[in-house]
């Protein structure tokens, strides 16, 4: 996944590096409307700017899509109200393109996620149930996702909801997902073997960042 944050760019490979700095120089003038766009946000033009935001996030361009995540997280900051817009807007993207969507696209969408979610813990942002079942949606499908980035950045995801019964839910599914493992794990490995209460545990969270 090259359409990464710029967050995660600090142990990227020099050619990585400088293909980010191109990136910039090449798209200069859509970076610039990125960081405009929060601050010129009312309640007539939100939705049309919010759709346009939301859509750079998939840009082939990796400095782009990284700008568009903080354009979204800053028209958090500067409105709540616009929180509501952004994950549903967000969520109407994929379940509409569902079927043919790409994976670095889901991973995209579910990294921006995380970071939505980050700039709701630290604005202490209700979300509605409508937003809890959009946040799910991107979430669960980040979670079974062939690739470990986008995995990853769904369980970060997951982690940063503030809600006690989404907190449960994603405790329950951690031990689930891990005991089921296990014993999958066991009925190939050693076939046979009945007692597996002394057998540690691998946890879900752990293998599931893993590449393999």
């Amino acid at each position: 996944h090259k359409r990464t944050q710029i967050s995660s760019k600090a142990h990227s490979s020099p050619s990585e590096h400088q293909n980010l700095i191109e990136s910039i120089e090449k798209n200069k003038v859509m970076i610039a409307a990125l960081k405009l766009a929060p601050l010129i946000l009312t309640p007539s033009n939100s939705s049309k700017i919010i759709k346009l935001i939301c859509s750079k996030i998939l840009s082939k361009e990796s400095a782009v899509g990284a700008f568009a995540i903080r354009a979204i997280q800053a028209s958090i900051h500067v409105n709540n109200d616009n929180t509501t817009r952004i994950i549903s807007q967000l969520y109407t993207y994929l379940n509409e393109n569902i079927s043919s969507i790409n994976p670095d696209s889901i991973y995209c969408i579910v990294s921006a996620m995380k970071y939505i979610l980050e700039a709701t813990t630290f604005e202490r942002i209700f979300l509605s149930k409508s937003n809890f079942r959009h946040v799910f949606f991107i979430i669960m499908l980040g979670l079974v996702s062939s690739c470990h980035l986008t995995r990853s950045a769904a369980l970060d995801a997951a982690k940063t909801i503030q809600n006690p019964y989404a907190s449960s839910f994603f405790s329950k599914l951690e031990k689930i997902a891990s005991e089921r493992g296990k014993e999958l794990l066991f009925s190939v490995v050693c076939p046979g073997t009945e007692d597996l209460d002394d057998i540690e545990t691998i946890k879900f969270s752990n293998f599931s960042r893993s590449k393999s």
